[in-house]
């Protein structure tokens, strides 16, 4: 039963952190027309904050404690780790499909997916890890 609710908590969590992060990054193309690659890395660096503190506060709160700046260290890279599928095919959308908002979210959408299960991953077995290591 620990494990659903991990899983749903870290996906609440991501939730939360994906609606601040699609809307950081309509804001910085749209209102302040900053290019689309630049927007969405500034987008993915608050969004990473986000989750980090929400997974080390509610998500994996029953985990060992670290400094949140140890711990901030992992989680963003685990988050640049999985943010290299994410980038890449958000890119690869947005070269193939037609330009416009729409298609700017959908790839948006489609890149998130793809580094979801390997932030949980990497998330669940290095960053809020279950051992302590030294």
């Amino acid at each position: 039963m620990q494990n659903v609710r991990t899983k749903f908590l870290f996906l609440t969590i991501g939730g939360i952190a994906f609606i601040v992060d699609i809307s950081v990054y309509l804001v910085l193309t749209e209102i302040l027309s900053l290019n689309s690659i630049y927007s969405r890395i500034i987008a993915f660096l608050i969004a990473v904050c986000i989750t980090c503190i929400g997974n080390k506060t509610y998500t994996f709160s029953e985990r060992p404690k670290v400094s949140f700046v140890r711990q901030y260290g992992k989680a963003l890279l685990a988050a640049t780790i999985s943010f290299l599928p994410n980038i890449l095919l958000f890119w690869l959308l947005l070269i193939l499909l037609p330009s416009g908002v729409i298609s700017s979210l959908i790839a948006f959408t489609v890149g998130t997916g793809a580094g979801i299960i390997l932030n949980y991953l990497l998330s669940n077995h290095y960053v809020f890890t279950a051992k302590l290591r030294v």
